[in-house]
């Protein structure tokens, strides 16, 4: 089956009842579990990403709890915290809240990451959020901007105090 353009969808569910259309998006949730997070979202907290960030910072703290020495697993764990990050932005589209969550990230990488590791995937990882939340202040007003390049400047002087061995000079 081809999927219609959005154009017509549009002018599709314009026509809908009100009857039709809840039974339309209740199918839809039912189809995968992202859509009816998505629809959890818009539902619960549309309008107030930030405070649907709060949910996601709880979701990344379970992840770090459980996270492994094993520099493998740990691996693991780190990018299945990126996709719950990036699942976040899909979600909201709110750049400050994607800054928080990557701010939060980083925290958590600094107390659950051993000091002395010198996997190359598992530091990649922070550098590359590191490198996300800079580029994120460059996308936000100029407001938040300055609040995200303020948090950025600790949270990589946290993790040249915690990974001594890593060069964090070409961010």
């Amino acid at each position: 089956m081809i999927a219609e353009k959005l154009n017509e969808l549009k002018k599709d569910l314009a026509n809908c009842t009100d009857k039709q259309l809840v039974d339309h998006l209740l199918s839809l949730a039912r189809l995968k579990k992202e859509n009816k997070e998505m629809l959890s979202y818009l539902l619960g907290y549309g309008g107030r990403p930030l405070e649907y960030g709060e949910v996601y910072k709880s979701l990344i703290d379970d992840c770090f709890t459980d996270i492994s020495e094993n520099p493998y697993f740990a691996k693991k764990t780190l990018q299945k915290i990126k996709r719950i990050i990036s699942k976040y932005y899909r979600f909201t589209s709110s750049r400050q809240g994607e800054a928080e969550l990557y701010a939060h990230f980083l925290e958590g990488f600094c107390k659950h990451i051993h000091p002395d590791t010198r996997h190359k995937q598992v530091l990649g990882i922070g550098i590359f959020a590191l490198k996300k939340l800079n580029a994120i202040a460059a996308q936000v007003h100029e407001d938040i901007s300055g609040d995200v390049l303020k948090e950025l400047d600790r949270l990589s002087a946290m993790m040249e105090v915690r990974f001594t061995h890593l060069a964090l000079d070409e961010l």
